[in-house]
């Protein structure tokens, strides 16, 4: 038994006393059982406060254990050492190399706390593999291994130079980055707004027969298809106008910028990107004029304002009922 730490039933024998009866009931289900496997797999005989990292790979315990040093020292959380057991034996039975190959899955049976402890050691051991220069290879990149909170994904940008483009681009910006006191923003949402804007380029490049996939086919004609796509995104109701001019100006600056560092040159990730492929000044729409100083209500309030009018009532008929003779008559205040 791979697992197991118990005293063998016999000298001559394989197993404890416990094992050994788990033997017969398994063989009872399936007499056609792989024995062999079956010592690899099966969990250690539970005990309070213990946990039995005998049968994982070397690897796998290595990960355990730097994830529950992190997730005490980090997340300052709790482990139960019964969830604990239950995910190790888990772990065990599905034979797997490392905890970046294993998914918790979908079982119902599991509550909340397996799976929650599952994603930390998850991603614990992932962030203990990885570097800057192994991440930046990834499509799904975890920003804690850059110094930064949260995620950023360039999964949706279907055309493989403007997605490499945009790793090189948020591999240059990352650094940049600085957050000034009191701010709640963090260097992550500013990478992932960028990053949204070059998914809604993507998007429209997708429309050309090509998809969009040789940067040196693109023109002006290709940008004018861009911005006419976001104005009618406004139009429709699907985006505001202050979004549309944060699309325009953070899809000129990462242009603006791959070709500062290069990649539009012969040999480049995006050679021979055209020179009118850009969006310049007079592109980005003008900001609204600001309304006078606490008067400005958004247009849907003063629509629902507007259309419950008549729900409201008179001055004379509000203080009616401070009129009446019983009230009038109360004793003021202490």
């Amino acid at each position: 038994m791979a697992a197991c730490t118990r005293q063998r039933r016999h000298p001559d024998g394989l197993y404890c006393d416990a094992h050994q009866q788990r033997l017969r009931t398994a063989r009872t289900h399936c007499p056609l059982l792989n024995e062999t496997q079956w010592q690899a797999t099966e969990p250690a005989i539970g005990r309070g406060g213990e946990v039995s990292l005998r049968g994982l790979a070397p690897l796998v315990v290595a990960e355990l254990l730097v994830g529950l040093q992190q997730r005490c020292r980090i997340n300052a959380v709790k482990t139960s050492d019964a969830v604990l057991r239950a995910l190790c034996n888990d772990v065990r039975h599905r034979q797997v190399s490392s905890l970046t190959h294993y998914a918790p899955g979908d079982d119902r049976d599991r509550d909340l706390e397996f799976t929650g402890l599952a994603n930390c050691l998850i991603g614990h051991a992932r962030r203990a593999l990885s570097s800057p220069e192994t991440e930046v290879a990834q499509d799904e990149w975890d920003l804690t291994v850059f110094g930064h909170h949260g995620t950023v994904s360039f999964t949706d940008i279907s055309q493989a130079w403007l997605r490499e483009a945009a790793k090189r681009w948020a591999t240059d910006d990352l650094p940049k980055r600085r957050l000034r006191p009191g701010r709640r923003t963090s260097a992550g949402l500013a990478v992932r707004h960028h990053i949204g804007c070059l998914v809604r380029l993507s998007e429209s490049l997708r429309m050309r027969a090509d998809r969009g996939e040789h940067p040196a086919a693109l023109g002006r004609a290709d940008m004018e298809a861009f911005l006419h796509r976001l104005a009618y995104l406004e139009s429709a109701g699907q985006i505001s106008g202050d979004a549309r001019i944060r699309a325009c100006r953070e899809v000129r600056g990462v242009l603006t910028r791959i070709r500062t560092m290069g990649l539009t040159r012969p040999g480049g990730i995006a050679a021979g990107l055209g020179e009118d492929f850009v969006i310049g000044q007079t592109d980005v729409p003008a900001e609204p004029e600001p309304g006078e100083p606490n008067r400005d209500l958004p247009p849907e309030i003063m629509r629902q304002l507007c259309a419950h009018l008549d729900e409201l009532t008179s001055p004379e008929m509000r203080a009616a009922p401070l009129c009446q003779p019983e009230l009038r008559h109360l004793p003021p205040d202490n």
